[in-house]
C-alpha cells in the first residue's frame, strides 16, 4: 500500500480494476488508494460499494467518497443524506463540503440551500451550508439557530469562515451564557485574524473579556492582546494581574507589550503593572525554571522605562474637572458680569448632565454642557474612548478643534483635513489618540489616522495664534455620551523665543517664537516646528516654499540657522512673490553649506550670504555640523547687507552690480550684466514676501524676527 501511494506513475488503471472485484481484502486497500488518489472516475464504484455487505468495505466506501465524488454528484450526495444513519452522516457531509467547494462562489449557497428546502433535516446541511461563508450562508445558520436545530446551527456557526463572524459570535456570547465560552474562544481566532488596525483588534478582545468568560478564554484573550503594542492594551492587561487565574497570561502580556511598544510607554502606571508582572513571574518561577527568564527580562525593562509618561485624567468622580462657560477670547471680551453670568449657567447646566461613576463620564444631553480639566496642557499626547449615537467634541488648549462622530464622523472641527471614515458603528466604543505639539495635532481613531501632524486653527480668535496651553474639554451635545479611559502624557514644553529688550524697543516683530507658523503661509508640511525650531524637510523643486503672511520693502530680517546635514542648500527670498523661483522673481540670499565637498567648484556668487547670481558674498568658514549661526539680512532700497556670525559678508547695490540691467537689453535669456549671465525680472522689486526656500532636508531655523523699516507693511 505505501509502495503504491509513493509511486509516481500510472497506477489508477490498476486501481480501477481492483475495485471490480468482490473481494473484501482486495476492495479495502484499492478504496483508499482511490480516496489518496484522488480518482474521480472511480464515483460511481464507490457509490456502489456504499450499500455494501461487508462493514468493513462499506466503511473504506464511506471513508473514500468525499475524496472522488465531483459537483455532478450532489444530487446523489444529497440524496444520501437524507437517508443515511447517524454513523455516515459526517462522511457524506463532507462529500458536500468539498463539491460544493469546486461550485462558483455565487452557486454555492443557492445549491445547498435548494437541497434544505427539499429536505426533511434541513440541520444536516447546516455543515456544508457554513462552509460557503457567504452573508446568505450566515443568515440562514443564524435563522436555524434561533428558530431551528440550535445545537446543529451554532456547531456550523462556528466553522464559517467570515469577518462578520466576530460581531455574530459576540452577539450569541452576550446573550447565552451556556455559550459563551464556546463563542468567544472561536471569537479570538477570528479576530486575531481579522483585516483591521491593531487598535481595533485590542476592543474586541476588551468586549470579550468584558463578558467575563472562563479562565481559559480569558488567559486566550490575554494571549492575543499581548500582539497590541498600545497603551489601551497594556493597561486593559494589567486590570488582570491581581486574579489568580488570570495573572500568568497577564503578567506575559504586559511584558511583551511594554517590550515592544515604539517608543516605551513610561509613567507610574506603567511602572506599577510591570512590577506586578515581576511579581507573578518571581511566584510562578518557583515551580517553572523557564519564568526565571522571564524575571530577568521584566528587571531589565524596569530599568529601561521612562520615569515619566502616562497619567490617568479623573473619571471615578468630576473632581479635576470644571464647567466651561466660556473661551479664552470671549473671556478676554465680554464683560466680567456676563462671564459671571455665563459661568454660574455652565454650572447649572453640568450639574444637571454630567455624572461620572463605574470609571465613566458620562453626559445626560438634557442641555448642552461642557467640563474642562482644571489643568491646562500645551504639549500631550493623550489616548480617550468615547461613545455616542450622536456628536460630541473635545477641545485641546481651550480650542474646539475635534468632532466627535455625528454625520460627519471623527476629525478636525475646522473642516480643512480630508474626511477619513473611522468611526465605529454608532453606540459602540471608539479609541481616540490625540497628540499636541506645538501648533500640530495628531489624531489616530481606532488605528486610522484621521490628521496628521495638521496646522491646528484657533477657532476661538480667528486668525491669531493658537494657544500656547489649555484646557481639555469634553462637549456634550445633543446625544447621550459617555468616556472612559483617558490618559496622558505631557510632552516637554516648547521653548520659546522672546525679543530681547533692545529688539522690542526698536518695533522687531517676531516672526517665528518656536511654537507656531501662523505668521508664514505655504508649505507648512515640510516645514514643521520641532523643538523651538522650524525643522526643514522640503526639497527642491518639491512640495513648495514658505512664505511670510506679511509683504515687507525695507527691512532687518534677524535669525538663527544650523546645518544637520553636510551639503545642506537653502536660501531666504525677500521682496519675492509666492510661487515662483524667488533668486529670478525676487532675490535669494544663498544659504550654503559652501564647505562640503560637493562644492568646490562653485562660483563665488553661489556662496553662502551672496545675492545669487547678482552679489557674490565674503566666503565665511562654518563650524561643526549642528552648530548654529547667527544672520542679518538688511535690505534698503537697492543696498543689501548680509551679517554671518557678526562679520559682514555682503554690503553692495544689487542696481549698481547689474549696471541697472536685470534683464538684457536685447530681450535674450542671456544677461551679460549679471554674474549668472541670466536674466532677473524682479530684481529691483520694491517689497515682497520672505521665504524659507528649501532646497533639501538637513537644516533648521529658529529665531527669526523683522523690523520693517518702511513707511508702512503690507
Amino acid at each position: 500500500m505505501k509502495a503504491l501511494l509513493a509511486f509516481n506513475g500510472q497506477i489508477n488503471p490498476e486501481v480501477g480494476r481492483l475495485l471490480a472485484k468482490d473481494d473484501a481484502g482486495v476492495l479495502v486497500p484499492a478504496l483508499k488508494l482511490a480516496a489518496a488518489r484522488r480518482m474521480s472516475a472511480a464515483a460511481d464504484r464507490v457509490f456502489a460499494l456504499l450499500g455494501s455487505s461487508d462493514a468493513e468495505v462499506r466503511a473504506a466506501a464511506y471513508g473514500a467518497l468525499p475524496f472522488v465524488a465531483q459537483p455532478q454528484h450532489m444530487d446523489r450526495l444529497s440524496a444520501l443524506l437524507d437517508a443515511s444513519d447517524e454513523a455516515h452522516t459526517a462522511a457524506i457531509q463532507s462529500a458536500l463540503i468539498r463539491t460544493s467547494g469546486q461550485l462558483p462562489a455565487d452557486r454555492r449557497y443557492s445549491a445547498v440551500a435548494g437541497y434544505m428546502k427539499a429536505s426533511e433535516t434541513p440541520a444536516r446541511y447546516y455543515p456544508v451550508l457554513a462552509q460557503s461563508g457567504t452573508q446568505e450562508a450566515v443568515a440562514s445558520l443564524l435563522d436555524g439557530f434561533r428558530s431551528g436545530n440550535r445545537d446543529a446551527a451554532f456547531a456550523a456557526l462556528l466553522t464559517v469562515e467570515n469577518p462578520a463572524m466576530t460581531d455574530i459570535l459576540y452577539g450569541i456570547a452576550a446573550e447565552n451564557p451556556m455559550l459563551t465560552d464556546r463563542a468567544l474562544m472561536r471569537y479570538a481566532d477570528l479576530a486575531s485574524q481579522a483585516a483591521v488596525t491593531p487598535i481595533r483588534r485590542y476592543q474586541l478582545y476588551r468586549q470579550a473579556l468584558a463578558l467575563r468568560p472562563s479562565a481559559a478564554v480569558q488567559a486566550k484573550l490575554l494571549g492575543y492582546l499581548s500582539g497590541v503594542y498600545a497603551l489601551p492594551a497594556l493597561m486593559l492587561a494589567a486590570e488582570y494581574l491581581d486574579d489568580a487565574q488570570t495573572a500568568a497570561p497577564a503578567a506575559a502580556a504586559v511584558k511583551t507589550i511594554v517590550a515592544k511598544c515604539n517608543p516605551m510607554p513610561g509613567g507610574e502606571a506603567v511602572c506599577k503593572a510591570l512590577e506586578r508582572a515581576h511579581e507573578v513571574y518571581k511566584e510562578l518561577a518557583k515551580s517553572d525554571a523557564d519564568a526565571g527568564y522571564a524575571v530577568d527580562e521584566l528587571t531589565g525593562l524596569l530599568g529601561k522605562i521612562p520615569a515619566d509618561g502616562f497619567a490617568v485624567l479623573p473619571a471615578d468622580g468630576l473632581a479635576g474637572w470644571t464647567a466651561v462657560a466660556v473661551n479664552p477670547a470671549e473671556a478676554k471680551r465680554l464683560p466680567a458680569r456676563q462671564v459671571a453670568k455665563l459661568r454660574k449657567a455652565a454650572g447649572e447646566a453640568v450639574a444637571a448632565n454630567w455624572g461620572a461613576a463605574d470609571g465613566l463620564l458620562e453626559f445626560a444631553a438634557e442641555t448642552p454642557a461642557t467640563i474642562g480639566t482644571e489643568k491646562e496642557y500645551e504639549n500631550f499626547e493623550l489616548w480617550i474612548e468615547w461613545r455616542s449615537e450622536g456628536e460630541a467634541g473635545m477641545a485641546v488648549r481651550s480650542m474646539p478643534l475635534i468632532r466627535l462622530g455625528g454625520a460627519a464622523g471623527t476629525g478636525l472641527a475646522d473642516g480643512k483635513a480630508a474626511r477619513t471614515v473611522a468611526d465605529n458603528a454608532p453606540g459602540t466604543w471608539n479609541t481616540l489618540y490625540v497628540k499636541v505639539v506645538d501648533d500640530r495635532i495628531t489624531l489616530v481613531e481606532n488605528g486610522v489616522k484621521v490628521a496628521e501632524n495638521a496646522v491646528m486653527t484657533n477657532l476661538c480668535a480667528p486668525g491669531g495664534p493658537v494657544y500656547a496651553q489649555g484646557r481639555i474639554e469634553l462637549a456634550g451635545q445633543g446625544a447621550l455620551v459617555a468616556f472612559r479611559n483617558l490618559w496622558i502624557n505631557e510632552l516637554p514644553s516648547t521653548p520659546v523665543f522672546s525679543l530681547p529688550a533692545d529688539e522690542a524697543a526698536a518695533g522687531y516683530e517676531v516672526l517665528f517664537d518656536g511654537r507656531s507658523l501662523y505668521k508664514w503661509t505655504g508649505n507648512t508640511t515640510n516645514y514643521v516646528p520641532l523643538d523651538g525650531t522650524i525643522d526643514v524637510t522640503a526639497t527642491y523643486g518639491g512640495s513648495g516654499n514658505l512664505y511670510t503672511v506679511g509683504e515687507y520693502g525695507d527691512f532687518i530680517l534677524r535669525f538663527e540657522f544650523r546645518f544637520l546635514t553636510e551639503g545642506v542648500n537653502n536660501g531666504i527670498g525677500i521682496r519675492t512673490p509666492m510661487g515662483v523661483d524667488a533668486a529670478f522673481h525676487g532675490m535669494e540670499i544663498q544659504i550654503l553649506d559652501h564647505d562640503a565637498p560637493i562644492y568646490k567648484d562653485i562660483s563665488d556668487y553661489q556662496q553662502h550670504g551672496s545675492v545669487y547670481g547678482v552679489i557674490a558674498a565674503d566666503r565665511v568658514k562654518f563650524g561643526e555640523l549642528g552648530e548654529w549661526n547667527t544672520e542679518e539680512i538688511r535690505a534698503v532700497g537697492d543696498r543689501i547687507t548680509v551679517t554671518v556670525n557678526g562679520r559682514v559678508i555682503l554690503d553692495g547695490n544689487i542696481r549698481e552690480a547689474c549696471r541697472g540691467h536685470n534683464v538684457s537689453e536685447d530681450g535674450s535669456k542671456v544677461n551679460p550684466y549679471t554674474v549668472d549671465h541670466r536674466n532677473h525680472p524682479g530684481l529691483f522689486n520694491k517689497s515682497g514676501h520672505i521665504g524659507l526656500l528649501g532646497h533639501g532636508a538637513g537644516i533648521q531655523f529658529r529665531n527669526l524676527r523683522v523690523l520693517d523699516l518702511g513707511a508702512g507693511r503690507k
